[in-house]
């Protein structure tokens, strides 16, 4: 064959096994001569549309067959598959689609309005069915060399706005080979894939191995972990791939405790260190994760951690893959960068200069134990507390041991005795009634006293990454700011001391919804969007007290009473509603200390409130709040 790429690979399948199972979706099955059929009709519509070597291609959707068909229809034409992430705004779809110069987007299950695009195809449904019907089923063997680009994924965008890694048909190929020597996928492979596709770890970990093994793909468009559970036993799978959230997820589903897993012996890991917690609950159903570590630019695996040294080695990322080389650069007494290396590896992004050697350099800090690379952190997620380096990930390694602690998000924040010091972001367990001292108080021994965080901030939910990775730059936006320390006898000193602003909170319409159900209160200015929309304020308004009851959070990002062994919200003053707060709106307090009393064994101290509206004039309330610390 001319094509020597992946575009070539349902050709070559086809005529090694063409009744086998390729893949089954929503319960139907497509042998690899179905694939590769389609796939070639596609390819032909897409060349009619004048789509040819090295132009661009998009797919916008969830997990479905039509995907695979794209990229592969790409790869028999030299075009370049473009994955868009579906749970990206329509600003920055637009973004991807212009700055890679794309003109032809396929799309199911979505409305691609607004998308700027001169090719748009429908690929589902009847319509679909009738493009590929009408087009040519001839071979096409395009000359395709390893070194052509294949893909272009965009990174999740962490660290800056994303951008475009160039993966070409050779970065797939080795990749897949890494993973069929290492994770030993087998010809009857039967791999769930839940997590989405747009991913480079569920397409290149998972997906496009079991295919050029001669496996089976099952393609579910989301990860639901009940229905997983259910599939796992109807698909006899063999191997799936999550990242620790999923996994986390899928034990906590009712069922699995007597869920029939005795199909599964690959369960790979990913995206984020695996808790041993959640190692613990897979060993107890006589489960061993393979964990791996890599980046969209690596194709994306780098360092893999076999299911047999997943307690000998527990927390490190194991080893570098077999055609993979790594080496850690920096000086020899601390953590240091992770590059990697490898026929795998990209060259560079789309726009930017090729990389000026061989060796990619990850961002990554880690340390070697034998051989065995053990991740401390990202090199931008160091911060530095009087002196000493601290690596957030060991201490939210730290705190994730705590029983009543779900997740948790450590940055380093500005501190007046120590540069930075610690915020721990935590969400609690359900029915877990975990204080900041509580998780504090767990830290106490477990950890050097300059890596213990300072503050503790409880939240709902942490936002992640379509990958699945904690994204820290938010949580720093909201909850960075410098919270005033101080202890109950230095209280008295303070009257007079601006306490300067609290981070934004949004108001919405679920947060005024469950205040209204909390206290009856369901009026229709607050609760009916409709009818509101034709109100004096344009749409729904929160309740007067739901903002009152916020400054309390609010107050406490202020200012931290270090030593207080009870803290009393004593009421609100002088309070007024200048200004109604929009649903969607985002408000903020800003507090200055008013007077500071002594009262029997404590303090009691009044605070002047003002709670601001993003671009307001009027603020929505002034109250002066009374508080009582006890030592």
């Amino acid at each position: 064959m001319n094509n020597q790429g992946i575009g070539s690979w349902t050709a070559r399948r086809a005529r090694k096994t063409p009744n086998r199972t390729a893949l089954i979706h929503e319960d139907r099955a497509i042998s690899y001569a179905d694939l590769h059929d389609s796939s070639t009709r596609l390819a032909h519509a897409l060349r009619s549309l004048g789509v040819a070597k090295g132009d661009r291609v998009a797919f916008l959707g969830p997990n479905h067959p039509s995907f695979l068909l794209t990229l592969f229809a790409c790869g028999q034409l030299g075009a370049v598959f473009l994955p868009l992430n579906t749970r990206l705004a329509p600003a920055e779809l637009r973004y991807q689609l212009a700055d890679s110069g794309t003109r032809t987007l396929l799309y199911v299950h979505g409305d691609p309005a607004g998308l700027n695009a001169d090719n748009l195809i429908e690929a589902e449904l009847q319509a679909f069915d009738d493009l590929l019907s009408a087009s040519p089923a001839e071979s096409i063997d395009e000359p395709v060399a390893l070194d052509d680009l294949c893909m272009i994924m965009y990174t999740s965008g962490t660290t800056g706005r994303p951008k475009g890694s160039l993966l070409t048909h050779g970065n797939i190929t080795w990749n897949s080979l890494n993973v069929i020597v290492d994770v030993d996928i087998s010809s009857d492979e039967v791999t769930l894939v839940s997590a989405p596709l747009f991913h480079t770890a569920a397409l290149n970990m998972t997906c496009l191995p079991t295919l050029l093994k001669g496996g089976t793909a099952v393609l579910e468009p989301s990860f639901d972990p009940a229905r997983v559970l259910k599939v796992i036993d109807r698909h006899k799978i063999t191997c799936l791939f999550g990242v620790p959230s999923m996994f986390d997820m899928l034990a906590a589903a009712p069922g699995f405790a007597q869920a029939d897993l005795s199909t599964v012996r690959n369960l790979l890991c990913g995206g984020a260190p695996v808790p041993a917690r959640t190692i613990r609950q897979y060993l107890d159903r006589g489960l061993q994760f393979v964990q791996g570590y890599g980046m969209t630019e690596a194709s994306p695996g780098v360092l893999l951690l076999d299911r047999r040294d997943v307690v000998e080695h527990a927390g490190t990322a194991g080893v570098p893959h077999f055609f993979t080389d790594v080496r850690l650069s920096g000086p020899p007494d601390e953590p240091r960068e992770i590059e990697v290396s490898g026929p795998h590896v990209s060259a560079g992004y789309w726009g930017a200069s090729p990389r000026p050697d061989q060796w990619f350099r990850t961002g990554d800090l880690a340390v070697d134990e034998g051989g065995y690379i053990r991740l401390v952190d990202r090199l931008s997620d160091m911060y530095i507390s009087g002196g000493e380096n601290v690596y957030p990930a060991e201490v939210e390694d730290a705190v994730l041991a705590h029983p009543g602690v779900a997740e948790c998000a450590v940055f380093g924040v500005p501190d007046e005795q120590w540069g930075e010091s610690g915020r721990a972001v935590v969400v609690a367990r359900p029915g877990f009634a975990v204080t900041a001292q509580d998780v504090l108080d767990h830290l106490n021994g477990r950890l050097a006293r300059y890596k213990i965080p300072k503050s503790v901030v409880f939240t709902d939910s942490l936002p992640r990454s379509g990958a699945g990775k904690i994204l820290k730059r938010p949580l720093r936006d909201r909850y960075g700011g410098l919270p005033m320390q101080t202890t109950v006898a230095e209280l008295a000193a303070l009257a007079g001391t601006d306490l300067g602003e609290s981070s934004w909170i949004e108001i919405t319409q679920d947060r005024v919804n469950t205040f209204a159900d909390a206290t009856g209160d369901h009026q229709w200015i607050h609760v009916d969007a409709e009818r509101a929309a034709a109100g004096p304020f344009g749409g729904t308004i929160a309740h007067g007290f739901l903002t009152l009851s916020l400054l309390i959070p609010m107050f406490y990002e202020l200012l931290q009473v270090q030593d207080a062994s009870m803290t009393v919200n004593y009421g609100l003053n002088k309070v007024r509603f200048p200004a109604p707060v929009r649903v969607g709106a985002r408000i903020r307090a800003h507090g200055v200390i008013a007077e500071v009393t002594e009262v029997k064994d404590g303090v009691q101290m009044a605070v002047d409130f003002t709670v601001e509206i993003d671009g307001a004039a009027k603020p929505a309330c002034a109250a002066q709040g009374v508080y009582r610390f006890y030592a």
